[in-house]
């Protein structure tokens, strides 16, 4: 055997190793891998299909029940994918992939088993409710009548907003959906008095009213949805109803 048949050998043998490395590292659908790291845990799989309306990522303290949608996968296009939960379950936690395709068809993946020690150090920061906006008061000088009679100031309030393209409604402080401060990822944090004894449903739109992301009943008191779900930057109104009675609803805004 000459120098340039074993060139050829060795060659492709390191292309059947990378290859096979390579298949190890990502299982392809309906099986999914996950990976920890700093408190956070990445799901990842190769999807072989095209014609998929939606993946959604769904997660649980228990591999047989309970499982409770946390976010939706950004590009669902046929090739690697993957999510993050950046607030994880401390502990074992079970996740699984809910798939539809645009004729209908909806299956899972399998069920993914994780052990988290600990959650993201920067998920514990939370929204600073002492946190005012910026204004400026003016008050003009008290003056008197003809008779001395003491006339009351008259208090003008000027407040200073940020340029949105939205009516007066969207200045109205959120209760119960925000930005991350460090992530910029969108939280939800709904009451947890008498959690379980409602039903809790979100959906966020664009300014002109086109859904962009539809979660029809919150699980979990707290979650977080990966802000590169929305697809762009902008102003998003949101719409959080109460055993279909409307709760709350608002405005953020994203920067991706």
């Amino acid at each position: 055997m000459n120098s340039r048949a074993i060139l050829w050998a060795v060659g492709m043998l390191y292309l059947l190793m990378c290859s096979s490395l390579h298949s190890c590292a990502q299982s392809a659908l309906p099986a999914i891998n996950a990976v920890t790291d700093s408190g956070m845990v990445t799901l990842n799989w190769v999807c072989q299909y095209d014609g998929i309306k939606s993946i959604a990522v769904k997660r649980s303290v228990d591999s047989n029940a309970n499982f409770a949608t946390i976010g939706y996968v950004k590009n669902v296009s046929k090739g690697a994918q993957y999510y993050t939960d950046y607030s994880p379950i401390v502990g074992t936690g079970y996740y699984k992939l809910g798939i539809i395709f645009n004729s209908g068809l909806s299956w899972s993946s399998n069920v993914c088993k994780v052990l988290s020690s600990k959650s993201h150090k920067w998920l514990q920061t939370a929204p600073d409710p002492t946190q005012s906006h910026n204004f400026t008061v003016a008050t003009p000088e008290a003056t008197t009548t003809a008779t001395h009679t003491e006339q009351l100031p008259k208090l003008t309030i000027r407040l200073s907003y940020p340029d949105m393209d939205m009516n007066d409604a969207s200045f109205i402080l959120p209760r119960f959906v925000f930005i991350h401060k460090v992530f910029g990822h969108v939280v939800i944090k709904l009451p947890v008095v008498n959690f379980k004894q409602h039903i809790y449903s979100v959906r966020f739109f664009t300014v002109g009213g086109v859904a962009v992301i539809d979660i029809p009943h919150v699980k979990i008191e707290e979650s977080i949805i990966d802000k590169r779900n929305f697809g762009r930057s902008g102003n998003y109104k949101y719409i959080i109803r109460r055993d279909g009675v409307l709760f709350e609803s608002g405005y953020i805004k994203l920067a991706l």
